[in-house]
């Protein structure tokens, strides 16, 4: 598995920047991918960490939470590529924010992910076979209204690659409140769209 995943950053680095497209907001490129045809082995190593991740990680919290398990009996995750070109000036080029879904792994070739903590801004520690977790503002909706979705961003001036993969419920999946995965990711993003950050 770990081999798959440098081979990816591997393929992932040699891809050409028309490859991407420019974000709106951010000094980064991003492409999300939602077949098993790209990055060569990748799709299948995400499946099997989500398979782990139900089966290891969602069962120890689902003593607590009941619904978690059910709510993510689909495979529902989406990946995303992203490439933060080298820049002259220390800046923050991913500006910070939460994600939609339950979770999000984050890898990456090299440093720049923060979290806030406590009020400040702390670096996580993320490579290409070892992600940062961090929980997404569904948790909330899903199983914990206490739950406080992860704060993060990304700052530095290097080249910077990541590939995440964002955990999501069913798209049918009804929260306590009625609305459905889908149905909140439409309002949150006020596009219909899943668009998520990292």
């Amino acid at each position: 598995m770990e081999d798959t995943l440098r081979d990816a950053f591997v393929e992932l680095r040699a891809l050409s920047d028309n490859t991407f497209l420019s974000h709106p907001n951010d000094c980064k490129l991003h492409a999300m991918i939602d077949t098993e045809d790209d990055l060569t082995g990748c799709w299948c190593v995400f499946s099997a960490l989500f398979a782990a991740l139900k089966r290891e990680g969602f069962a120890r919290l689902s003593k607590d939470y009941p619904d978690l398990i059910a709510a993510h009996d689909q495979q529902n995750f989406k990946m995303r590529l992203l490439r933060y070109p080298a820049t002259q000036s220390t800046t923050v080029r991913g500006k910070e924010h939460t994600d939609y879904g339950t979770f999000s792994l984050i890898f990456a070739d090299a440093a720049g992910l923060e979290v806030e903590k406590g009020g400040e801004w702390v670096e996580a520690s993320a490579d290409e076979t070892n992600p940062a977790v961090v929980v997404g503002s569904s948790m909330k909706l899903l199983a914990d209204p206490s739950a406080t979705p992860t704060n993060h961003r990304v700052s530095g001036n290097s080249l910077r690659h990541s590939i995440v993969l964002f955990i999501e419920a069913n798209d049918d999946f009804a929260f306590r409140d009625g609305q459905t995965m889908k149905e909140y990711i439409k309002r949150r993003s006020g596009t219909g769209v899943t668009v998520e950050e990292e």
